[in-house]
């Protein structure tokens, strides 16, 4: 009974999977690439002809490198044409993300309901449904949407770090989502790294398996180091560079044409 109940939850989760991916896919079709989508292509293809380090490229801080970048890279192998490719990859991203939100929903496989899987289905996989706005953002690479993929991913890591129940595998996996996530966009250090290093205090300070806290929250902090490192590496040898770009308002008066307002 118990093997069944398991069976099911794995169907129900690969179906929802499957749908989410195919109804991103569906209509995103409805979308042109923009120019943030078509200059990463560019540099996808770049990584493509051997300059992985993207020598001579400048990037935002969020540059995506080891997530949609080399997911295209990955895409371009397989799938001769380019514009397919960026239709195809936030599929991908986002049919993953509902199976890992529907993982984290059941709580880990010693979950015994599938019903907990009732809300990823009707919040997360069949959101091109109903929601437009997100519609147009979900459809979208490089958008968050593969960090995100890999957030959630870093949070099943972190959770079996915590409670000590993954090992060195949960180690070696939250270390390594952690600095993809340092290295290739910073959103996911406010949304996931940022909370795990509070839930990891905070299990240190109430006592409630200090031991797993510690542990997350030291692995966290390495991962930052090394991504550092990573980066710092990387502009050395004459790879891409990421600068911000520091937003400024023109006044009102500056504005041409503002004294016939």
């Amino acid at each position: 009974m118990r093997m069944g109940r398991k069976y099911i939850s794995f169907i129900l989760i690969f179906f929802l999977s499957f749908l989410g991916g195919s109804l991103c896919y569906h209509f995103g079709l409805r979308f042109l690439p923009d120019s943030d989508q078509v200059n990463a292509l560019f540099e996808a293809q770049d990584m493509v002809q051997g300059n992985i380090l993207l020598k001579g490229w400048v990037n935002s801080p969020d540059n995506f490198w080891l997530i949609d970048l080399l997911g295209m890279v990955v895409l371009l192998k397989v799938i001769p044409d380019p514009v397919t490719v960026l239709h195809v990859l936030p599929a991908l991203w986002w049919g993953g993300i509902v199976a890992v939100a529907c993982s984290l929903a059941r709580g880990g496989m010693h979950s015994q309901s599938w019903l907990c899987l009732l809300p990823v289905m009707a919040f997360i996989a069949v959101v091109p449904l109903y929601e437009q706005a997100a519609l147009a953002f979900i459809t979208y690479t490089p958008y968050h949407i593969g960090t995100m993929f890999v957030a959630l991913l870093g949070v099943m890591a972190a959770g079996r770090v915590m409670e000590g129940t993954g090992g060195k595998g949960a180690q070696c996996c939250l270390f390594l989502l952690a600095s993809i996530i340092f290295i290739s966009d910073p959103f996911a250090v406010c949304c996931f790294v940022m909370p795990a290093c509070l839930v990891s205090l905070w299990r240190v300070w109430t006592g409630s398996n200090p031991a797993g806290g510690v542990r997350c929250f030291v692995l966290l902090v390495l991962a930052g180091v090394v991504a550092m490192a990573i980066k710092t590496g990387i502009r050395m040898e004459g790879g891409f560079h990421s600068h911000h770009a520091p937003a400024r308002f023109q006044p009102l008066p500056e504005l041409e044409g503002s004294k016939n307002l």
